[in-house]
């Protein structure tokens, strides 16, 4: 990959400003994160040299991957997305559901992902693994990610898998998201999930009286994390600076 990935050339038919508002929220929060002092940024170019590396577990059909790939690829940014995912489904998500598991999904959401990206010019900064997270996880770098956006499997093994071996892959001072992290500071203990049954841990959501919880999210990462996560309930997320 480039260094620079808009290039001088591409810049006249480069337009953010085409693109469909508002911004999903973890794109808003990418974006937020790594243009903020918190990244120690400026706008001195000798600051695009090493530029924001995002890694992405699941993806589907592509949809958050774009626009997290757009985000990245604004001029000021010039960072790159990897992303592992299978495009197989979720496990244990009810048929219904479109990103339920079947087998054919592969070839039809590989190549909705990779037209969407071809259609915003945001293709050349991502890379794809495609394989179970908790073998493919260890294809890419130790302490290399700014950003580890983990939206998998909602079963608990495949959660604690990704977590562990993600934090892994974060640099210090970089930040792991959580996607469907369906409560807040205190439901770990609200709903005992620490005694979470198997059955609990092995479905995709748990119904707690009409409040449907996915608590292999939950109970994976407050238990690796021991609580030290700020949560975002508005947006079923979460997320943790590495120390």
């Amino acid at each position: 990959m480039s260094e620079w990935f808009v290039t001088e050339k591409e810049k006249d038919t480069f337009s953010p400003s085409d693109w469909v508002l508002p911004i999903p929220w973890i794109s808003s929060f990418i974006f937020t994160h790594i243009k903020s002092t918190f990244w120690n940024y400026n706008d001195s170019e000798d600051d695009y040299k090493d530029r924001p590396k995002v890694l992405q577990i699941g993806c589907a059909q592509g949809w958050d991957a774009v626009e997290n790939a757009k985000i990245l690829k604004l001029p000021m940014i010039n960072g790159e997305l990897h992303v592992i995912d299978w495009f197989k489904g979720n496990l244990t998500v009810d048929k219904e559901e479109e990103w339920s598991y079947n087998e054919d999904n592969p070839k039809e959401w590989k190549e909705h992902l990779w037209n969407e990206a071809k259609k915003f010019k945001v293709d050349d900064i991502i890379t794809v693994f495609e394989g179970d997270s908790r073998k493919m996880i260890h294809n890419v770098m130790d302490n290399w990610y700014d950003i580890i956006f983990i939206d998998g499997g909602h079963e608990y093994n495949i959660v604690k898998s990704d977590v562990e071996n993600g934090y892994k892959k974060l640099k210090k001072g970089g930040i792991m998201v959580f996607d469907d992290f369906s409560g807040d500071a205190n439901t770990y203990d609200d709903l005992n999930i620490k005694d979470a049954t198997e059955e609990m841990l092995e479905t995709d959501t748990w119904d707690f009286e009409g409040q449907q919880v996915h608590v292999g999210v939950i109970k994976a990462v407050h238990e690796f994390l021991d609580g030290d996560y700020i949560c975002v309930p508005s947006h079923h997320k979460c997320y943790h600076i590495k120390k």
